[in-house]
């Protein structure tokens, strides 16, 4: 990663308290990056500690042209560094702290309205949602979290893009640990912010519902005397009022039966019509879970000020994001929802794909869903279960974990295989699919991202006339 970041290296010096009496390397700062392979004259080089340490990536960022670099003190890769070299450092406790102190330092220079947006599920999607919503602005006025800078290595580097000309800031923050969300927002302190739900994704790592409610709720902390938005029907609601009412923040729930602004006028295959600030449009994005995200955005939005006809005319324009239920024509339609899976989606998605094609003509190529732990088990075969209640036409499961949700399904339905994860088996996927599958009908692929699932999109669209 690397971004913009013009300042003078005594700023950067002095932010860090360093105390080193011979500092007094020359020039200014351009750009800040984690990759030494991106470094150039000006660069200020993060070294992060990962897989791989950063530190000993330094030397090659200093050929690259980095002007001067952060380090942790004893590092052992510091001895690779001649004494010029070294010299051009900024010794800091902790890389990943200091480049969260330099991206909160360079936010509290400027005044934009933030949005937070976090959730078990969704949220990407809200977060483009409101980010058209607020497009009427203009792009050079909005900064907006792209690709998955959602955590505390992106969002810095999403904060670094704010400038003079940024009215409006809207931020996704993810997680996979407690107190993750608590160090992003604190750097942020937004005005507003929006929870989309509460489920069961990244449970190995939080052990159970309620906490990964309690890490949920860690976004509050940011924006004391703000606005807190959650849907009325959260998992531990309770835990997001109690967290609102201690940091003395409006909270406001939100649904789609009791929304002000919109109401829900048909349901076909293709979406629903909508009627939102008593004019009528057509979403064509057939998933229920996205209308109360929506319902969410809006109401967010007014109750902040935001123009209605601006609000309107990016919802218009808004289409679904890559890899996220988008549908691909084809004799056999497929929709393409590889970017991510967890139980909560899993079930969305199986719901629009029956909203699409209809129970006889609806088959799913399902992957593992991960970092569901000692929870594994149980959420594959509620999957398959789910698969079996909602009638669909056929089941294709791939990789480990979901031999149960295959198994499952087995037991009320048939027409179901399963493949390991392997990329031979692809083919032989693809091939009982055109077996199965007749022209017309339609096929959902989703797992999670480390199963890389578009694979089997790539070669069914190659394989699908």
């Amino acid at each position: 990663m690397i971004e913009k970041f013009e300042y003078s290296l005594q700023t950067i010096f002095n932010l860090f308290k360093g105390d080193k009496p011979n500092f007094n390397i020359k020039g200014d700062l351009n750009s800040i990056t984690t990759s030494s392979e991106e470094a150039r004259e000006g660069s200020l080089f993060i070294p992060l500690r990962g897989n791989r340490d950063g530190h000993q990536f330094i030397k090659n960022a200093l050929e690259k042209g980095a002007t001067s670099f952060l380090f942790e003190k004893k590092n052992e890769f510091l001895s690779f560094l001649s004494p010029e070299e070294l010299n051009k450092g900024i010794e800091v406790r902790n890389t990943l702290q200091a480049l969260g102190k330099l991206s909160k330092f360079h936010r509290n220079r400027f005044f934009p309205y933030i949005i937070c947006i976090t959730g078990s599920s969704g949220k990407t999607t809200t977060k483009e949602i409101i980010g058209k919503c607020v497009s009427y602005l203009g792009d050079d006025n909005l900064v907006i979290t792209e690709k998955n800078y959602n955590n505390e290595i992106g969002l810095p580097f999403t904060l670094f893009r704010i400038n003079k000309n940024t009215k409006v800031c809207v931020l996704e923050l993810g997680m996979n640990h407690r107190y993750e969300i608590s160090r992003m927002v604190n750097l942020v302190n937004p005005h507003s912010v929006l929870v989309t739900n509460v489920g069961p994704c990244h449970i190995e790592n939080l052990g159970s519902i309620k906490d990964i409610a309690k890490a949920k709720a860690e976004i509050i902390e940011g924006i004391n005397r703000q606005n807190v938005y959650f849907p009325g029907d959260i998992e531990y609601k309770d835990i997001f009022i109690n967290k609102s009412k201690k940091y003395k923040s409006n909270f406001y729930t939100f649904s789609v039966a009791n929304s002000k602004y919109l109401k829900v006028l048909d349901k076909s295959s293709t979406g629903f019509e909508l009627e939102i600030f008593n004019k009528k449009i057509n979403w064509n994005l057939p998933v229920q879970k996205v209308l109360d995200n929506l319902v969410g955005s809006i109401e967010l939005l007014v109750n902040e000020g935001f123009n209605k006809d601006g609000i309107f005319e990016g919802l218009e324009k808004y289409k679904s994001a890559n890899k996220r239920n988008v549908l691909i024509e084809r004799s056999i339609k497929i929709i393409d929802d590889t970017y991510n899976a967890n139980p909560d989606s899993m079930v969305s998605s199986i719901d629009s794909l029956i909203q699409i094609a209809g129970e006889n003509n609806s088959y799913a190529i399902l992957g593992d869903m991960k970092e569901l732990g000692n929870f594994s088990k149980r959420y594959h075969k509620e999957i398959g279960n789910y698969c079996s209640k909602r009638n669909i036409s056929g089941l294709f499961t791939f990789g480990s974990d979901s031999i149960h949700i295959y198994t499952e399904y087995n037991k009320n339905s048939k027409n179901s295989y399963h493949f390991e994860n392997n990329a031979e088996n692809i083919n032989e996927l693809v091939n009982k699919v055109l077996d199965i599958v007749k022209k017309g009908n339609v096929i959902l692929v989703k797992g999670s991202r480390s199963m890389k699932m578009e694979r089997i999109v790539e070669a069914l669209e190659k394989a699908i006339d």
